[in-house]
């Protein structure tokens, strides 16, 4: 692994921990005063303390769909120039719910289709 890649690994698995554990505090040293944020919808700039303050309904909404965990499956990062970094990160979410479902985001490379499937307690990881 590159000194890049073992850099920004470690970034993403220190975010990893901190969304785990769930420490609204420590989850927003991960993020500049304003950062941009992606969606299908488009992209806008948003104020870390307002990121902050949605935290624990953003918490709730995905617990309500049956969310459990969210890990890093891959990373890939390169260098843009001498102050930033692209990366492409991979997660793994496992839900839980009653029924299978398919979730579909809206845009051609986003429409993941995975059926997601009750699972017992004896198969979470």
């Amino acid at each position: 692994m590159s000194e890049l890649n073992a850099e920004v690994k470690e970034f993403f698995d220190g975010y990893e921990r901190a969304n785990t554990d769930f420490e609204p505090q420590r989850i927003a040293t991960f993020y500049a005063d304003v950062f941009m944020f992606g969606a299908p919808q488009g992209v806008q700039s948003v104020k870390k303390e307002d990121f902050v303050r949605v935290l624990p309904r953003r918490k709730e909404f995905f617990k309500s769909v049956g969310l459990v965990s969210s890990k890093v499956e891959s990373l890939e990062a390169s260098k843009l120039d001498s102050k930033y970094v692209l990366a492409r990160v991979t997660w793994r979410r496992l839900a839980l719910v009653m029924k299978p479902f398919v979730i579909r985001c809206g845009t051609p490379d986003c429409d993941w289709g995975h059926k997601m499937h009750d699972m017992g307690e004896d198969q979470l990881p």
